[in-house]
C-alpha cells in the first residue's frame, strides 16, 4: 500500500510540474551503469523478504506440529 501510494504521489507531482506522466524506461535508461546496481539491490531486497517470509512460515508450521522433526 505504501509503495503504491508513493508511486501515485510521485506521478501526480511530476504531472503537475510537466503536464505529462514520466516514462520509467527513459529514466532507467538514463541511469546507465547505475541501472544494474538498482536492479541488483531490488532483487536482493525481494530475495531477502521472500526468505524471511519462508523462514517465518517454517517456524509457524513447526510450532503448530504440522511438520515433525526427524
Amino acid at each position: 500500500m505504501v509503495w503504491f501510494s508513493a508511486n501515485l504521489l510521485s506521478q501526480a507531482i511530476y504531472i503537475g510540474f510537466n503536464g505529462e506522466p514520466y516514462d520509467a524506461n527513459a529514466i532507467l535508461s538514463g541511469l546507465g551503469y547505475w541501472y544494474w546496481v538498482c536492479i541488483a539491490v531490488e532483487l536482493f531486497i525481494w530475495l531477502t523478504l521472500g526468505l524471511l517470509v519462508m523462514h517465518k512460515l517454517r517456524i509457524r508450521t513447526e510450532d503448530d506440529g504440522i511438520v515433525e522433526s526427524v
